[in-house]
């Protein structure tokens, strides 16, 4: 039965065309209905459906408190990345500044090491 994707806790399936002619013809249309609900697993995909939708619901409701701690965190971040680039910004032209002022300067000028700084913490804050 399984193979041919019959239920068989349907009340159709172990009833003869003779009991089902009888059934259906004393039972009044709420019960047709319920008995139809059931042998065609309309009953089962609602049952489901209802399932699913209040565990959405649950799931929602748990989530929700975390919603504005999130929404904070980006908007931290985004002033992070601003203030960040700025940084950068300020260093890489101080650098250059520094280099022009002083030719035979050594890599290891203090502005370049803090521009070396600021290129590390733009990598952190961009992942």
């Amino acid at each position: 039965m399984s193979d041919l994707s019959i239920p068989i806790e349907t009340p159709a399936v172990s009833m003869t065309q003779d009991d089902m002619k009888t059934k259906l013809a004393s039972s009044n249309p709420a019960k047709l209905y319920q008995m139809f609900l059931e042998v065609t697993g309309l009953k089962q995909s609602w049952e489901s459906i209802v399932t699913t939708v209040t565990e959405i619901k649950s799931t929602s409701k748990a989530f929700k408190p975390y919603k504005a701690e999130l929404q904070q965190r980006k908007a931290d971040m985004d002033r992070a990345r601003t203030l960040c680039n700025s940084f950068e910004r300020v260093c890489c032209e101080g650098a250059c500044k520094a280099q022009a002022v002083d030719q035979d300067a050594a890599v290891d000028h203090p502005v370049q090491s803090l521009c070396n700084q600021a290129a590390k913490l733009k990598a952190v804050i961009s992942r």
